[in-house]
């Protein structure tokens, strides 16, 4: 959001304001205006290559993913880490939807791992290096695993090799993962979800994703999902709970 509200017709500018007050910096503006022209070009078919999108055909890019052009384009990386860290600052954290306590401090184990939870995070232009690390003996450390808003960033294919990885790591009956993602409902989408869609198609060639489609990428990756905390704003994103299948 642009701005915040602090009362009645009180309103400041927040951190993400320059994103859409700059022309060099916003990222999204001209995206959105060349969709209909690239649609039409694909006949209308959801690409599944991050190296061809809307992003690169406005730009002339070949064969370089988003983070690679935000690198050679300082004003795009500025604007887009200050979405990133702005974005969700109203959003429903973990602690609002799921069971802290009860899920991941009682019954903790010591003697299994030092740490309750590990975040994993994305890291711009290390991304895959990260996931891929993540695996066997590596892993093992923690009595759970939490991922926000990372998996979105990934095609399916993807999706599953990383959670399989997860899987290899965590222990049987113990270990649980979370995962923060936003679910698109089967009806009746809000518009940010709808907004968010696009967004994520025009400029990684991937999607938001249904209950019913996460639910697939963990039982393909060796996973059932235990729970879902919904976040019911129409904004904020769902907690996935899932445990290794045994």
């Amino acid at each position: 959001m642009p701005f915040k509200e602090h009362g009645e017709d009180m309103y400041s500018l927040s951190p993400s304001h320059p994103i859409l007050s700059s022309r060099n910096a916003n990222i999204f503006q001209p995206t959105y205006f060349a969709l209909a022209q690239f649609l039409k070009a694909s006949n209308y078919e959801n690409t599944s290559d991050p190296k061809n999108t809307v992003v690169y055909q406005i730009l002339g890019y070949k064969d370089k993913v988003l983070m690679d052009i935000s690198m050679e384009k300082p004003e795009w990386a500025q604007a887009f880490g200050t979405l990133m860290s702005t974005w969700g600052e109203r959003n429903a954290l973990l602690q609002h939807l799921y069971p802290v306590q009860k899920g991941l401090v009682d019954g903790f184990d010591a003697n299994v791992s030092p740490y309750s939870l590990l975040m994993l995070v994305e890291a711009m232009g290390r991304k895959r290096l990260r996931f891929e690390r993540l695996s066997g003996a590596a892993g093992r450390g923690s009595g759970g695993y939490y991922i926000r808003q990372c998996l979105h960033d990934w095609p399916d294919d993807a999706c599953i090799k990383i959670l399989s990885m997860l899987r290899g790591a965590m222990k049987p009956g113990y270990l649980r993962l979370l995962l923060h993602e936003l679910i698109v409902p089967e009806v009746g989408a809000s518009l940010w979800v709808f907004v968010q869609d696009i967004n994520m198609m025009t400029l990684a060639a991937v999607a938001e994703r249904t209950e019913k489609k996460w639910a697939e990428f963990l039982e393909l990756s060796g996973f059932s999902v235990r729970r879902v905390y919904y976040a019911v704003d129409g904004v904020s994103e769902s907690v996935i709970e899932a445990v290794v299948r045994e």
